[in-house]
């Protein structure tokens, strides 16, 4: 059940306690000079969700590092074999759900972002939520519509459902600014209803205490970074200064949680 936030003064920004299992849905690091962020959202929140989320993502990343000079493959084939492995990965931690009930078994949604020189390319598994800003303004993925349930969003299903991965795949020219927001579909949501949305990933992380009450606290994940090479230093600051062992710290990840009272 939804923890409900009476006002932002219930509200804290906090640094993610070690260890946290919201920890484990976010990867931000480097493959050689290749960038490498990703996002995994398991369908149904609990400790056990978390963990198989984790694996999936943790098995991605392994198939990434493992798959980084196999040359015969392109960007996409390398993000191909990485959903995969996820994909074995949530089937096989599923195998011990009582009846292999399908409505018991875990989904993970999964973005995966490979940033190669100026181009990157996004694989997204539903349910899983994208803004890339660039130029102009913000670009939706799956478009906007789809974030407060006006369409389908996404085709396929979660990692886990099916045997077979077909990801949606985006590819764009980045230049140093640009960013990335990637998020839980329940602050995807709500950012989603704002019409004055701000006009930067790092800007809607500043904001989600504001975008989230009445979200359970356990849900509310966003990471947001600059798709900056490996050779120009961090201009985000980290607001986990703590988390993610190996990964990138120049990521912003931002939990919400109830302030305990005084």
């Amino acid at each position: 059940m939804a923890t409900e936030l009476q006002s932002r003064d219930n509200v804290l920004l906090v640094t993610a306690p070690t260890p946290d299992p919201r920890a484990g849905l976010i990867l931000n690091t480097y493959l050689d000079v290749d960038r490498l962020i990703g996002f995994a959202q398991p369908t149904f929140w609990s400790d056990r969700g978390m963990e198989i989320a984790k694996r999936a993502l943790d098995a991605a990343h392994s198939a990434l590092v493992n798959g980084r000079y196999l040359a015969d493959l392109s960007v996409a084939g390398r993000l191909q074999r990485a959903l995969t492995a996820a994909n074995d990965a949530v089937i096989d931690a599923n195998h011990a759900c009582t009846g292999n009930d399908h409505e018991r078994r875990v989904g993970v949604g999964m973005a995966l972002c490979l940033r190669s020189d100026r181009t990157a390319m996004l694989a997204l598994v539903p349910p899983v939520q994208a803004i890339l800003f660039q130029g102009a303004g913000p670009i939706w993925n799956p478009r906007r519509e789809s974030w407060i349930g006006d369409d389908p969003g996404l085709p396929g299903s979660p990692l886990g459902w099916a045997p077979e991965v077909s990801p949606t795949l985006v590819s764009t020219v980045v230049e140093h600014a640009d960013e990335i927001l990637l998020t839980t579909t329940h602050v995807a949501a709500r950012i989603a209803e704002r019409e004055d949305l701000p006009h930067s990933a790092a800007a809607i992380s500043d904001q989600i205490a504001i975008l989230t009450q009445g979200i359970d606290p356990l849900e509310i994940v966003a990471l947001s970074t600059r798709f900056e090479p490996a050779t120009v230093s961090g201009s985000i600051r980290a607001m986990t200064q703590q988390a993610f062992g190996l990964v990138d710290r120049r990521a912003r990840a931002v939990w919400s949680a109830l302030r305990t009272p005084a």
